[in-house]
């Protein structure tokens, strides 16, 4: 297993709030990762998950890891644009929905654009760094 960071609010220069992405070999050895995360089995038919999670410090403020995303190689190489695409749209909605932002609103909108984008592109050059697509 691989793990990279996704970090929603790169686009602006900041580097707190992050998503913990885990990358497997296959659908089975990320299956049984959820499951064991999550407590229940995982659909072995998913290609890939995010899961929201609220962890708080001491103090009652929100931590800077706040999802985390399974994915595995074996499906990335057939369907990697609809996959990252995805779970990148599932982690930028729950950004914003920690932050509050009213997706109804344009404003919003904008928002989970350049979110979405920048996760993409950042988990893009990361799986090719991984070499997850060069031997494909």
């Amino acid at each position: 297993m691989k793990t990279v960071r996704l970090y929603p609010e790169d686009w602006q220069g900041k580097h707190y709030f992050y998503v913990a992405v885990k990358v497997f070999d296959t659908r089975k050895e990320m299956s049984e990762s959820i499951t064991e995360y999550m407590q229940e089995p995982a659909d072995g038919a998913c290609e890939g998950q995010c899961s929201g999670h609220a962890r708080y410090d001491k103090r009652g403020k929100l931590t800077g890891n706040f999802a985390t995303m399974w994915l595995n190689v074996d499906d990335l190489r057939n369907h990697a644009a609809e996959i990252i695409s995805h779970e990148c749209t599932h982690a930028a909605m729950r950004h914003l929905h920690n932050k509050s932002v009213d997706l109804s609103d344009i404003g919003g909108e904008e928002a989970l654009c350049y979110c979405v984008g920048s996760m993409t592109q950042q988990l893009t050059d990361k799986l090719y760094k991984l070499k997850v697509f060069n031997n494909a």
